[in-house]
């Protein structure tokens, strides 16, 4: 392909890349009931830079996450972050086990690459120490 301008031809360069899916990493899986907990998702070695993190609890987003952070990796390909801080109470998650998932969105020239991962959260009751003297 070519563009013709007066008489100067110049050749026309088309530029199809595919997003990169990116290493996932959750934590914590315990969170405490009736405290604050922060939940990190983490995605590495993604490219292009264009990345929505996003934490859902069934198929819902979740309230309060931080915006996500992306760094430039010295390769080229990117990292970037979402942590979601909440207090679960008992009657919020029934006094059970929750589940939580991760879902990030590459987003490439013409096509998007979308994976999840899940977290089971281990739901623990507030420890609490006595001292006798």
């Amino acid at each position: 392909w070519h563009i013709s301008v007066g008489k100067i031809s110049l050749p026309v360069f088309f530029f199809f890349y595919y997003p990169v899916a990116p290493k996932i990493s959750l934590k914590p899986p315990l969170v405490v009931v009736d405290q604050q907990n922060s939940l990190e998702c983490r995605a590495e070695g993604f490219y292009p830079g264009v990345v929505s993190i996003e934490w859902l609890r069934d198929s819902q987003p979740l309230s309060s996450q931080s915006p996500v952070q992306i760094q430039n990796n010295p390769d080229g390909s990117f990292t970037a972050s979402n942590s979601y801080t909440f207090i679960p109470t008992v009657s919020e998650i029934g006094g059970k086990d929750m589940v939580a998932t991760c879902f990030i969105i590459v987003l490439g020239a013409h096509v998007c690459v979308c994976v999840y991962k899940n977290i089971l959260l281990h739901m623990q009751k507030k420890k609490f120490s006595m001292k006798y003297w």
